[in-house]
Formats: C-alpha cells, structure tokens, sequence
C-alpha cells in the first residue's frame, strides 16, 4: 500500500512538473514572438537595424506592416509624408497651412539674415520638404535612407537640427546677392532665389524640398521709412513719364493726321487736273473728228455736183466759202441762201 501511495504521488508530481515545463514554453513563445515581430507604420519607409551587430541591414526597403525580423532586431522608420520646418514667432496665431505635413517642428524665432549691402532682414519662413529624393527607385532611396542614418543618426532627434542649420545658411546666402531695396520691388526674384538655394543644399543631404514660403519680411523702421519715400517719389516720375509719353503720342498723332490730309489734298488735286487734261484732250480729238467729217462730206458734195455754166460757179464758190470757214474754226452751222440767177 505504502508503495502505490509513492506511485502515485510520483505521477502526479511528473504531471505538474511537465504543466510547468509547457507554460513557460509557451509564455517564453509568446516573448519571443513578441520580441522578433516588428511592425513598420503605414506611413513610414523602415530599414531594418540589427541591434546584436550594431550596424544597418542594407538588403531591403520594407513598407507598412507586420514582420518577423527576430530577436534583436528592430525597424529604423523614415517619413513617407512631407515635414515642415517654421521659423515664425506668430505660427500658433496662423496655423492651418502644415496640416498636411507628418510632422511640425516649430522655431519661435525668426531667420535673421543680412542682404547685400549689410542690412538686417528678419524672415518669417515655413519649409516644407520630404526625406529621400529618389522616390521612383527603391533600390536608390534604400541607399539614400541608409547614407543619411549613418551620417545624421536617428531622424526624430536629430534630422531637426540638420534642417536648421543647412536652411538659415542657405537662406543667408541667398539674401546676400541682393540689395536691401529688392526685398521691397523685386521680392519674387528674392523668393526664387531664396528657394533653389535652399533646394540645391538639402538635395545634397538626401532631402526634397517641396515648397518654401515667406509669410513676413521685416526691415529697420528708419530704412522702411526711407524706402516709403522712395517709392512715392519714385511713383511720381513713373506718373510724369506716363503723362509726358501721352503727349508725345497725342502730338505725333497730330503731325501724322495733318501730314494725311495734305496728302489726301494732293492727290485730290491731282486727280483732279489729270481729268481736266484727259477731258480737254477728249473734246479736242471730238472736234477735229467733227472737222475731219465735215471736210469730207464737202469734198463729196463738191464731187457729186453735176451743174454747169453760172450755176457750177456759184456752187464752187459757196463750197470755198464753206472750206474757209471751217479751216478758221468758225461754227460749221453756216446760213446761205442760194443766189438765184433769171
């Protein structure tokens, strides 16, 4: 009896010792599980970092999801969105245009920066940029990702301080092409510049930029004064030069319009005289066709008289008569009544 007792006591023991064997299986599963599967955010790009060797997987790009990468293991995440970088003490009273952005980061101070002849300029500017630049090729941004963790680390603590730095140098570069003046008449050329210099400098780290906007430009008050003055005075000889080039156009116009006119008179004139000369020379030809008619119809009358004596004389004298007269341009409706002889 006493032996079965021991029996027994020995399985039931075995039993709970195995129980226990497979619970901690299962809880050291359920660790290791837990430590091995990664998730990579579906807004994110993720390297993965090996954190028994120390150093970066460079074989695969992955994308949003659950993985299974091991214990040790862990995912470097890259920002998929756009960022935005403010330097603006008044951002909280005009917040709206980041909304899109993955992640603000606001400087409570403006960008001081001077322009070509020494003055300072304050700027109000927004950045907004995205990591990586070849975003087509995976194969290209996985390097670019991984250059850019071995040169600048972790992106949450330390990509600000990058984007800081670089863009107020190329800010300040930028302004000190131009004179102080230009950040009042030519502020767009101002903002191109501002913006490829800044772009041309991030591209060199990894980073596109998106857009740049300069929501405040702020000068010295007395320079700001000075440049008030200016522009009115300026704005006073735009208007004289509008004003002096209108009459110089209404002037004109009248030299051309009396110039126009005479033209219009010669020509008036000489169409004129050009009919005259061409209507004389039409009733003369008409004339001396009438004459030349005439002198015919005589030479056929004088033919066909078949008169003698007395009578062919008076004849042949009154067709003289009639020659003569028409030879002197004298009228060719001649009255003679015939003499009569008894």
């Amino acid at each position: 009896m006493a032996g079965s007792g021991r029996s027994e006591s020995t399985k039931t023991c075995g039993k709970i010792t195995l129980a226990i064997y497979l619970a901690c299986f299962f809880l050291m599963s359920l660790i290791l599980i837990g430590i091995s599967v990664k998730v990579c955010e579906k807004d994110k790009y993720c390297l993965v970092f090996n954190g028994n060797e120390k150093n970066l997987w460079r074989e695969k790009l992955y994308e949003g999801g659950r993985y299974w990468l091991g214990a040790g293991y862990s995912f470097i995440q890259f920002p998929r969105m756009q960022m935005t970088y403010v330097w603006s003490p008044s951002y909280k009273k005009d917040r709206g245009f980041t909304d899109d952005a993955e992640r603000v980061t606001v400087n409570s101070n403006s960008m001081t920066v001077r322009s070509q002849d020494g003055l300072k300029i304050t700027l109000d500017i927004s950045l907004h940029y995205k990591a990586g630049v070849s975003f087509g090729d995976q194969t290209k941004l996985l390097k670019e990702y991984a250059d850019m963790y071995t040169r600048f680390g972790d992106p949450i603590t330390s990509w600000n301080k990058i984007i800081n730095k670089v863009s107020i140098a190329a800010v300040n570069a930028a302004c000190q092409k131009f004179p102080a003046f230009d950040f009042f008449r030519a502020r767009e050329g101002i903002i191109d510049a501002i913006e490829q210099e800044t772009r041309d400098n991030l591209l060199k780290l990894g980073f596109t930029l998106i857009r740049l906007n300069i929501m405040n430009v702020e000068v010295p008050t007395k320079f700001n004064a000075a440049v008030k003055k200016t522009q009115i005075v300026k704005q006073n000889q735009e208007k004289y030069n509008y004003t002096k080039a209108i009459e110089e156009i209404k002037g004109t116009t009248r030299v051309k319009s009396e110039l126009m006119d005479r033209e219009i008179l010669t020509s008036r004139v000489t169409a004129e005289a050009n009919a005259t000369a061409i209507l004389t020379t039409a009733e003369a030809a008409s004339i001396q066709n009438s004459l030349a008619i005439e002198r015919e119809m005589c030479k056929n009358v004088k033919g066909n008289l078949s008169r003698t004596d007395n009578q062919f004389l008076l004849d042949f004298v009154w067709i003289r008569l009639l020659e003569k007269k028409i030879t002197d341009g004298a009228s060719t409706q001649i009255t003679m009544d015939l003499p009569s002889f008894s």
